[in-house]
């Protein structure tokens, strides 16, 4: 009898690795679909694929706008699925709710005749990433950058609790008493929150004084002359240079500009503003997210802007988002499950984008 040979078997190996190295190595459609069959959510995503994600989601954006008829078809598809709120009935109700006491108005800055329609081209610096990356490093901000301010908290006399005692146990709920008192009819109040504040946002934005506010605002984003760079070289060049960008702060991003562009109808997106628009969304973002970022001065240089510039379009996309940055992980994945899978098949179906 022949002797048996034990055959040993090669360890098992990953024959395919799902993280990009580039963004082009990333398909849009593979994307959707992972998208929309839970394969995929803002946690599993690299930032290549939110890079992708923001860029079409900007193109598709000024495609559509460019078309009125399209562009109310969508805005009323949205607004009709996801917020219960009719198109038709917004401008009859827009005075009644925008004399509500809810919607919160901001003092308006003093308007100025002589503000110039666009701003100057942007101006990319050359730089080479190790040599950039080498001289100038992240930091945080200015602000939280107090050296003595961090001493005296180190040697500072000990803290008080609320009734004047040192050195005491915070109060604080029992987590059982949380769960007893906790009701499972309140899962629909953030999404009815939700959905009044959309409804606000609109009526706020109906006024004419906000209107006059927001097209004096968007005079600041128009460019003279577009970029020499596409907006998918451009936003390759931000990450490049910015380290700090993560995959919250493009899908944050592209959150705050469909919003605009498609549920407030504010923002019309062009070739010569979007730029701009990216710049400021990804600051904010950025600033809104991260604990760690670069300083004025560094991402100016690496947007092609001037630090005065880069300042000015951050307060007006403040101004245009009612200083309303910061949104739940909720609100995020129904933008990439509901409102991008939505806006990407639109695009196929009626304008034949593939």
């Amino acid at each position: 009898m022949a002797e048996e040979l034990e055959i040993t078997l090669k360890p098992t190996s990953e024959t395919f690795i799902d993280d990009p190295t580039s963004l082009d190595e990333v398909n849009v459609d593979e994307i959707v679909f992972d998208i929309s069959h839970s394969i995929k959510d803002i946690n599993k995503l690299h930032v290549y694929h939110s890079i992708c994600i923001f860029k079409n989601m900007l193109q598709d954006i000024i495609k559509l706008q460019s078309n009125s008829e399209m562009f109310h078809r969508f805005r009323k598809q949205q607004l009709e699925k996801y917020y219960q709120i009719n198109i038709n009935d917004l401008s009859s109700n827009s005075n009644k709710l925008e004399s509500s006491s809810k919607v919160t108005r901001l003092s308006t800055p003093p308007l100025k005749s002589d503000t110039p329609p666009c701003s100057p081209p942007l101006k990319f610096a050359r730089v080479h990433k190790e040599n950039f990356n080498d001289s100038i490093k992240e930091t945080t901000p200015d602000s939280l950058d107090d050296r003595n301010e961090v001493k005296s908290f180190e040697n500072g006399a000990e803290s008080e609790d609320d009734d004047g005692s040192q050195n005491g146990d915070a109060p604080y709920i029992m987590m059982e008493t949380l769960r007893e008192d906790y009701d499972a009819n309140d899962i629909g109040a953030e999404k009815f929150y939700e959905l009044d504040n959309i409804r606000q946002e609109i009526a706020y934005n109906e006024s004419r004084k906000i209107k006059d506010q927001n097209s004096h605002i968007l005079k600041g984003f128009g460019l003279a002359k577009k970029p020499t760079l596409s907006i998918e070289e451009f936003l390759v060049r931000l990450q490049t240079y910015s380290s700090s960008l993560s995959v919250s702060v493009y899908i944050q991003a592209a959150y705050m500009m469909f919003k605009l562009c498609i549920l407030l109808d504010i923002v019309p997106l062009t070739d010569l503003n979007v730029y701009r628009f990216i710049l400021a969304s990804v600051r904010c973002s950025t600033k809104t997210l991260e604990d760690i970022y670069q300083k004025q001065k560094v991402f100016a240089t690496v947007g092609g802007v001037s630090q005065k510039d880069l300042f000015k379009i951050e307060v007006g996309f403040l101004y245009l988002c009612n200083f309303k940055v910061v949104f739940s992980e909720n609100n995020l994945q129904r933008l990439l499950k509901d409102n991008f899978v939505d806006l990407r098949q639109f695009m196929k179906d009626d304008f034949n984008d593939n």
